[in-house]
């Protein structure tokens, strides 16, 4: 690191107030804790780490952390949006023709939530309901305490390579 970045990084950190400091500490804790080698970096912001994926099931954990909390200081609903996110992709992506290319992003995703998840590991399992020619609809339910916190429904476009004829 060079000095002029250390220098930018202690103006940063000299404004900021205890809370943000706290925030900025956990932010750089879970990007420093990331496997090196994971596929996306978001995911290590987030807390959130691939549990199991496999033939149209998951699950996906997030640990909760003060840069993850809203004012309230409890999970803000972001996170657990994304946490359903990650569980419904992991899902979706375990059923796709990897051999032909297949890959497939979120076309829309919907979130009830139904309490707070205020600390701890917070665990989505993700099931893929049905794979279609053109897209995947899932579902996940999300726990916090062994409690159902939130429920998600979507639906991911598969992406397939264009053909060269």
């Amino acid at each position: 690191m060079t000095n002029e970045t250390k220098a930018e990084i202690r103006s940063i950190l000299d404004v900021l107030n205890k809370n943000q400091l706290d925030i900025a500490l956990s932010t750089l804790k879970a990007i420093q804790n990331a496997p090196k080698a994971q596929k996306h970096p978001f995911n290590s912001i987030c807390n959130i780490k691939r549990q199991s994926a496999a033939d149209g099931q998951s699950i996906a954990t997030l640990q909760a952390a003060p840069h993850l909390n809203n004012t309230l200081k409890i999970l803000h609903g972001g996170a657990a949006f994304t946490l359903a996110d990650a569980a419904t992709g992991m899902a979706a992506y375990s059923i796709l023709d990897h051999a032909a290319g297949e890959d497939c992003v979120t076309q829309d995703l919907h979130y009830r939530f139904l309490r707070p998840a205020v600390n701890g590991t917070i665990i989505a399992k993700g099931s893929v309901i049905r794979k279609g020619k053109r897209t995947v609809v899932v579902e996940a339910k999300i726990y916090a305490d062994d409690k159902l916190v939130g429920v998600a429904d979507g639906t991911y476009i598969i992406i397939r390579p264009e053909s060269s004829g």
